[in-house]
C-alpha cells in the first residue's frame, strides 16, 4: 500500500489521468458519487479517505490473484496491489496473453508482453516495479502446478489436468491391477530365469 501511494503521488485538485479519466488524491478515479468535477479541490483527508477504500479492494483482489498464480511472497503481493490499485481489479481480463502467461508461471513471455504494451508507454516506471516482482518470482522453487497448464498423454485426447487430478485417474487405472501384482512378479522372476 506504501508502494502504491509512493509511485501515484497525491494531487487535491481533480485531473485528467493519462487516459482521460477525472481522477483525484492518490490515483482515485473520480466517481459520479463522488460529486467532483475537473478543477474541483478536495482536503487531504478526503484524499486519504479515497485512498483507504481504494486499497482495500486493490488488496483483496491482488490476494485472490497471488493464490492463483501460487506466489505467496509479501514483495509480490505488494506488487500486485500496485497493478490492481493503477488500472483496477480486472485488468486481468484486459492482459488476455499475459496474466495466463504469469498464472503458469512462463515469466519471461510476461515480461515481453508488459515491455510491449500501451501501459509501459504510459507509466514505464510502475511497469518495471511489476516486472522487478516478476523477476524476483522466477526463483521461487515450491510453485504449485496450476489448473491452466495442459497436460499432455493423459489418456484422452486434448485433456488438461490439473496434478492432482491427472493422479486420480491414473491410481483409479492401476487400482485393477494391484491384485496382480504378486504374479506380475512372478512372472518376471520366472521369465528372468529361463532367460
Amino acid at each position: 500500500i506504501n508502494h502504491a501511494l509512493v509511485r501515484e503521488g497525491e494531487r487535491l485538485d481533480v485531473y485528467l489521468d493519462t487516459e482521460g479519466f477525472p481522477t483525484v488524491g492518490i490515483g482515485h478515479l473520480v466517481t459520479e458519487h463522488d460529486g467532483l468535477k475537473l478543477g474541483d479541490r478536495i482536503t487531504s483527508n478526503q484524499s486519504r479517505a479515497f485512498f483507504e477504500v481504494d486499497t482495500q479492494w486493490a488488496e483483496q483482489a491482488a490476494l485472490q490473484q497471488a493464490a492463483e498464480i501460487g506466489i505467496k511472497d509479501d514483495y509480490f503481493i505488494a506488487a500486485l496491489i500496485s497493478v490492481n490499485f493503477q488500472l483496477g481489479v480486472n485488468w486481468t481480463k484486459v492482459f488476455r496473453t499475459t496474466y495466463p502467461a504469469i498464472v503458469n508461471h512462463e515469466f519471461d513471455k510476461a515480461i515481453v508482453n508488459l515491455r510491449r504494451s500501451k501501459w509501459y508507454k504510459q507509466t514505464p516506471v510502475r511497469v518495471e516495479d511489476f516486472i522487478n516482482a516478476l523477476e524476483k518470482a522466477k526463483s521461487f522453487k515450491d510453485r504449485p502446478l496450476k489448473k491452466t497448464r495442459s497436460i499432455a498423454g493423459a489418456g484422452v485426447a486434448g485433456a488438461s489436468l490439473a496434478g492432482g487430478e491427472l493422479i486420480a485417474e491414473v491410481t483409479e487405472k492401476i487400482q485393477p491391477l494391484v491384485g496382480y501384482s504378486d504374479m506380475i512378479k512372478t512372472a518376471f522372476v520366472i521369465l528372468a530365469l529361463v532367460g
